[in-house]
């Protein structure tokens, strides 16, 4: 006997029809899913963040050396 809460209401899935019972594991599946692609989103964020910080600081970096006139002439 296992006791899910839906909708703030407690039932037990041993009084589930085969298609409730399908509904309730596709549903916990999504939710699964869905946790699990937040936290990509937020690796994806954060990594995307870092690219930009880093180039915006080699741009930075470029144009004070180029400004300073240590590129090379050759």
């Amino acid at each position: 006997m296992v006791k899910i809460t839906f909708q703030e209401k407690e039932y037990e899935t041993d009084n589930m029809t085969d298609e409730q019972k399908g509904l309730v594991e596709n549903i916990h599946q999504g939710q699964i899913t869905e946790e699990k692609l937040k936290r990509d989103i937020e690796s994806a964020s954060y990594a995307l963040k870092s690219t930009q910080a880093m180039g915006s600081a080699q741009t930075t970096r470029l144009k004070a050396l180029l400004d300073d006139g240590k590129k090379d002439k050759g």
